[in-house]
């Protein structure tokens, strides 16, 4: 009994059954994408690649380059972002500050993105246990 238990649970894991699904996928084309790091510690850091299609069959992201960057804290230019390395803008002018919103503006060719964070201010602490 042991034996044939045996073969029926090793038969279950050896066959196997695949299911293809045939689908149309959209493609959109590829978009900014707007990666940053800013806080109220340092300069602004924003890395500005190509978005990819599922089926490109490659791994690499298209960097952005000669883009127009600016920084914008509550709605008024603070800094416009240089680029230093492919695809990857930082100010040496201007460091963010707490308690603000922020708004990262990219101009490409006719596209636009953009993308919004605030830096929160620092939360007291009361005591530590």
């Amino acid at each position: 009994m042991k034996k044939i238990i045996l073969i029926i649970i090793t038969s279950i894991f050896v066959v196997s059954c695949e299911t293809f699904i045939d689908m149309e996928i959209p493609n959109e084309g590829r978009k900014i994408t707007i990666n940053s790091i800013i806080n109220d510690q340092e300069n602004p850091v924003v890395f500005l690649h190509r978005s990819r299609f599922i089926l490109d069959g490659t791994y690499d992201f298209e960097p952005i380059i000669q883009a127009t960057v600016r920084l914008s804290k509550e709605g008024t230019v603070v800094a416009t972002l240089h680029e230093t390395e492919l695809g990857v803008y930082t100010t040496d002018d201007y460091i963010p500050e707490k308690g603000f919103s922020y708004t990262i503006e990219v101009t490409k060719t006719g596209e636009t993105a953009s993308a919004q964070t605030s830096i929160p201010n620092s939360i007291g602490c009361e005591f530590v246990d």
